[in-house]
């Protein structure tokens, strides 16, 4: 069918294993890169600080004790701690939202580990 001389029959040969070879390879490295877990440096803080994090009373929780909230640092655990100065206890653990800086994506981060007594 084909009229090719021995050498270009060997050129073919070697072009069509290089290319049954890159095949195999992109498929290996494309299975092997579904095993890697990538453990981000802000996802290893969260998962420490989700460690540490214990069921917190709202209401009498010490500024450090609110710090180890996921999503409350120190800015928002002073105004955590101003709101309850100045407007009494918390009744439920729904009027943290009240706490200006504490929306609901921020409530949902951290509504389990919240008690109020």
């Amino acid at each position: 069918m084909l009229n090719l001389t021995r050498h270009e029959k060997a050129i073919v040969a070697f072009l069509s294993l290089a290319f049954l070879l890159g095949t195999g390879v992109l498929y290996f490295r494309k299975q092997s890169s579904r095993v890697e877990l990538k453990v981000l440096p802000q996802n290893v803080e969260l998962l420490r600080r989700l460690k540490e994090a214990r069921l917190v009373n709202i209401n009498e929780a010490s500024h450090e004790e609110l710090i180890r909230l996921p999503g409350i640092g120190p800015v928002l655990a002073k105004r955590i701690l101003d709101y309850r100065r100045s407007n009494g206890p918390f009744k439920k653990i729904e009027d943290i939202k009240n706490v200006v800086g504490i929306g609901a994506k921020k409530f949902i981060q951290m509504k389990e580990f919240l008690a109020v007594e």
